[in-house]
């Protein structure tokens, strides 16, 4: 089966590469991990990811064509390594002459392969969206729709369709103050049931002699085995996002923004799971509609010289998960915290440096450093850990 995809993927890329332009990019990137599962019991790691994106623009056309192999290997926790294919098209369309109202629309194709041991994060993903942004002469309007069918080949029961709808607007001031206001509704729906079958006794008796069942003195009794089976279906999960940024330009190439985000859960209970075997990055170990949250960040960007770009920033952010009970050490296993809630601080710095080269065989190279901390601060004893990453990348635009 795998097999048959990559040649279909071969296929589509050959046909497609005859009638456009071929932009291929490739990223290598290393990083230190010191807390690779994000634990209070930290172990340590390297990753290596190599991310290789193949784009083809349709002649004469605002369609796009791409294939993105993405690979993560570990140096220690091996089994760990797995890799990410995405197979997309993208399209723009002005809707009228003047070139301000402009639609979007897109899908791709995402398949995720582990190595055995953690084969239960191996997936089939399917996404699409469709965008508008509107020039309303006093801000922009972007409004549209986004799906995705995410099927788990080794947990069913987690497999789920996800809608999003949002509207923002964008306006900008001549102090060179940008103000963006963006509201979201997204709805989650599990596919897969979960069956229970419960299995219980019934004795029928009757005076002296002997029963079918079993002989009891005074009373024999006839004993039938019962079963009653129940399919359970997760429950739907709904929530609203309030996001407002203000940003401003200190001068002419250097600018700031602050942002708040608050997302509100409109389902009173939720599907969580829990295990030692997971990335908390995850959503199937971490699901964003599991929990409510509140978030308050900020980043300084300065453009420096020679193509040289500085980010800093960090932020803040509340967590209150709506059914997940929190452990209050490793020896309890009845989850008697109470409500899990996670306090969340974190600050990285990315410097990235471009070379504008222009040659037929490598237009851009691009070096990048980046390093990140997080303190997580959480009433449940797995999720109180501190994590820090640094590294660099390396990538060609030919």
């Amino acid at each position: 089966m795998q097999h048959r995809l990559y040649f279909t993927i071969l296929i589509l890329l050959m046909i497609t590469g005859a009638v456009a332009q071929f932009n291929p990019t490739l990223e290598i990137s290393t990083f230190y991990d010191n807390n690779l599962f994000r634990t209070p019991n930290p172990v340590t790691d390297v990753m290596t990811n190599v991310d290789l994106r193949l784009n083809f623009q349709v002649a004469e056309s605002n369609a796009q064509f791409y294939y993105n192999p993405d690979i993560y290997i570990f140096n220690t926790y091996n089994e760990r390594n797995f890799s990410i294919h995405g197979l997309g098209l993208s399209y723009f369309k002005d809707l009228n002459e003047d070139e301000t109202h402009t639609l979007f629309l897109g899908a791709d194709y995402n398949k995720r392969i582990d190595k055995t041991e953690f084969n239960f994060y191996d997936y089939n993903q399917f996404y699409a969206y469709l965008n508008f942004r509107f020039d309303l002469d006093w801000f922009f309007l972007r409004t549209g729709y986004n799906y995705r069918f995410r099927d788990y080949f080794n947990f069913s029961d987690l497999s789920n369709s996800r809608h999003y709808l949002f509207a923002q607007i964008n306006k900008s001031f001549p102090t060179r103050t940008t103000f963006i206001a963006e509201v979201n509704y997204g709805r989650k729906n599990f596919s897969g049931t979960q069956t229970l079958v419960t299995a219980y006794s019934n004795n029928s008796g009757s005076t002296g002699g002997f029963g079918r069942g079993r002989w009891s003195g005074d009373l024999a009794g006839d004993t039938t085995q019962s079963y009653l089976t129940e399919t359970l279906q997760a429950p739907s999960l709904d929530q609203m996002v309030l996001f407002v940024r203000m940003s401003q330009s200190i001068y002419s190439k250097m600018g700031i923004y602050l942002q708040y985000r608050h997302q509100v859960s409109l389902t009173s209970q939720t599907e969580y799971l829990n295990s030692d075997a997971y990335f908390q990055d995850e959503e199937i170990f971490d699901d964003p509609f599991s929990y409510e949250s509140r978030t308050v960040a900020s980043q300084l960007t300065w453009i420096m010289p020679f193509f040289t770009r500085l980010q800093i920033g960090g932020g803040y952010d509340l967590k209150y998960y709506i059914s997940e009970q929190a452990y209050l050490s490793e020896n309890d296993s009845l989850a008697s915290g109470g409500d899990r809630q996670d306090k969340r601080s974190f600050l990285y710095l990315n410097l990235s440096k471009n070379f504008k080269l222009n040659k037929p065989w490598l237009n851009t190279l691009s070096i990048n450093l980046n390093g990140y901390f997080t303190r997580n601060r959480s009433n449940s004893y797995w999720y109180d850990f501190r994590n820090t990453v640094f590294g660099g990348s390396i990538s060609w635009s030919l």
